[in-house]
């Protein structure tokens, strides 16, 4: 009798005790489901302001880059002096420069190194056309070197970099496989 006493009683117990882990497991399983549906919801909000960044970057470096072109172009319509068109490349450069670096940290460090040496070598543009055309008011030729030396970089050197960022914006938003 008293082993059938001892095995109820174990059966109980062990009872007791299955309920109380269905319980912490049921307890676990809902937390667990809480935690990934927060991940979930912080992820999507992340890459939806990255998308926007991205979107808005490049629209600024796209619109920068014409607005540069037409101001140092080699070949010259007439319309805007050169002090607006001078003007009207700094706003939208200064424009685009703060726009990166106050959101930059949406990107990774590889593309936000591309877009800022990128941003950097139109800087470099603006001041290279600047120092070539001081203190016109109107094109006047150039006997420094730099004018033709800006339209160059512009023309030779930013096209690919921009060409990376585009591909590196476009794996970011997920049109295109990574890479690795």
């Amino acid at each position: 009798m008293p082993s059938v006493v001892v095995g109820a009683l174990a059966w109980i117990i062990r009872g007791v005790i299955s309920q109380g882990f269905a319980r912490d497991i049921e307890k676990y399983k809902a937390e667990l489901e809480q935690q990934n549906f927060e991940h979930r919801e912080r992820f999507s909000t992340i890459h939806q302001r990255r998308a926007e960044v991205i979107a808005n970057l490049y629209g600024k470096i796209a619109r920068t880059k014409s607005v540069t072109a037409d101001l140092v172009g080699i070949f010259q319509q007439g319309g805007q002096s050169l002090i607006e068109k001078k003007q009207k490349a700094a706003e939208i450069y200064n424009d685009m420069a703060s726009y990166f670096y106050e959101n930059c940290l949406f990107l990774p460090k590889d593309t936000a190194e591309k877009a800022e040496k990128l941003i950097s070598t139109i800087k470099e543009v603006l001041i290279e056309f600047d120092t070539a055309q001081m203190g016109n008011e109107e094109y006047k030729p150039d006997k420094t070197g730099l004018w033709r030396q800006a339209y160059e970089r512009l023309r030779d050197e930013v096209p690919p970099i921009l060409e990376e960022l585009e591909e590196e914006f476009k794996e970011l938003l997920g049109f295109i496989e990574n890479r690795s």
